[in-house]
């Protein structure tokens, strides 16, 4: 049973280490993958990549053997680190949430206000943020029970757990999702401008065609009054009104089709982004795939963060309170979270895409 679960554990880290690592190539062999942005994902990726590499194997080595090997000094060593490139990794996401917030809230400012020394200051704080929580953890006492030979981070007290999932987890996943909202709302309102500037710029376009053509027919029928021949009769008058009337019937007809068909693919395109100018396109994409990220992490996470706090405080609404198997599942859930980030960017970003045809099929081509 142990190997099984060592196996799949093994694999996670596999991809952790592998994806992780594939990504850092990618940022550092493509120009067209340097920007401000991508420089957090940088900083992402390497956060995953340290987790893959110093804490999960112990991790893995603890669930095969069923307790700690290592001692009690690089017990709290590791539990510290463990924290640290975690809320390192947390951190990262929700400050390409900030990021991604900016530029769709200042398009036009952007470039100014994500400088580079800006988005290094902006890194700078996301490590010094997590050192902090970490180094904290060492300066608190473990509690364990009598012949307890694991290493586990629901050994320190209940307040330290409750503030450290607070900061580590709730607060930014709060964040994220405010951001993200934000994010969706700003593009709905630019699409919702832009296309009420379009349908208003069409409507007065419309107009001045009406008034021309009202102003062109009154003075064609003065001419005609003026030059018409007795001998023009009522009957010939008769087929040239119908045919107006079946044309002004048939423009009004398509014009509420038009508008019909553009209420009811409004949502579409702006979930979608057909239709949209270049700028809102590349701003719906960049929020679509800032969310699916936000909502990956939030969904590796949550399960881990709900059971770490009912474990601790025992308010479990069953006997026993969280079973080890519960605990581990969810715990290593939020470790796999390092492993899809890569994935997920590599599937919704464009300029990864790009960058992955580029180094798989035709990896010699001059850059």
């Amino acid at each position: 049973m142990y190997v099984w679960v060592s196996a799949c554990l093994g694999l996670v880290d596999l991809i952790v280490v592998c994806g992780n690592i594939f990504v850092l190539y990618l940022l550092a062999s493509q120009p067209s993958l340097r920007s401000s942005t991508n420089s957090l994902v940088l900083s992402l990726t390497l956060s995953d990549l340290l987790l893959g590499l110093l804490i999960l194997p112990f991790s893995i080595m603890q669930e095969h053997h069923g307790e700690w090997l290592y001692g009690e000094g690089f017990c709290r060593v590791w539990l510290s680190l463990d924290v640290f490139l975690s809320t390192a990794s947390i951190y990262n996401l929700l400050a390409i949430s900030v990021d991604r917030y900016m530029a769709v809230r200042q398009p036009i400012r952007y470039p100014i206000i994500s400088s580079k020394k800006f988005v290094r200051q902006m890194i700078a704080a996301v490590w010094l943020a997590a050192l902090v929580l970490s180094l904290s953890l060492l300066l608190v006492e473990r509690k364990k029970d009598e012949g307890d030979r694991s290493c586990s981070p629901l050994q320190f007290p209940d307040p330290f757990i409750l503030a450290s999932a607070s900061a580590s987890f709730l607060l930014p996943a709060v964040l994220m999702i405010v951001l993200n909202l934000l994010i969706f709302q700003r593009v709905h309102t630019s699409r919702r401008s832009k296309s009420f500037y379009l349908k208003k710029g069409k409507k007065s376009g419309d107009s001045m065609r009406i008034h021309r053509g009202r102003a062109n027919s009154h003075s064609e029928s003065l001419t005609k009054a003026n030059s018409r021949s007795d001998s023009m009769t009522q009957l010939d008058r008769k087929p040239s009104i119908s045919r107006k009337k079946s044309i002004d019937s048939t423009k009004t007809i398509t014009s509420d089709k038009t508008q019909r068909a553009d209420s009811n693919g409004e949502m579409m395109s702006l979930i979608w982004g057909r239709g949209l100018a270049p700028s809102l396109r590349t701003e719906l994409r960049v929020a679509r795939t800032t969310s699916v990220v936000v909502a990956a992490f939030v969904i590796c996470w949550f399960p881990f963060m709900t059971i770490y706090l009912l474990q601790a405080y025992s308010m479990c609404p069953f006997g026993g309170c969280v079973p080890q198997w519960l605990f581990t599942f969810t715990f290593w859930l939020g470790y796999a979270n390092s492993a899809l980030n890569p994935i997920l960017y590599a599937a919704f970003s464009r300029d990864f895409r790009a960058a992955f045809r580029r180094v798989i099929l035709h990896p010699h081509r001059p850059r």
